[in-house]
């Protein structure tokens, strides 16, 4: 699982620099999808796009807490973090959500 913002038409993805997400990022654009099954194999939601910046320091830091707040109302805790929090500035190119129960797809 992965919180995300959304400013100036870019996704904010705050994770840590020792997650998948980071390493797959540096080594070069390629196919990520996620496991449509893990929740709900009926509805699924894509969002795809390139990284086109990255965020290490108090800023990254001080975003988990806002969107903690956001998604828990309450602070990140800190001893859920094991490395350098990291915003990764998506650019979206193409999106996709599909609702099976409710006969949407877009």
């Amino acid at each position: 699982m992965i919180w995300v913002d959304v400013r100036d038409g870019k996704l904010m993805l705050n994770t840590e620099t020792h997650r998948v997400e980071v390493p797959q990022h540096r080594a070069g654009p390629s196919d990520h999808r996620p496991d449509p099954g893990r929740v709900d194999p009926y509805r699924y939601a894509e969002v795809r796009g390139h990284v086109s910046d990255t965020t290490t320091g108090a800023s990254a830091r001080t975003q988990i807490d806002e969107l903690a707040e956001k998604y828990t109302d309450g602070p990140y805790p800190p001893d859920n973090i094991k490395s350098e929090r990291v915003i990764l500035w998506a650019e979206p190119e193409r999106q996709t959500f599909i609702d099976q129960k409710r006969g949407i797809a877009d």
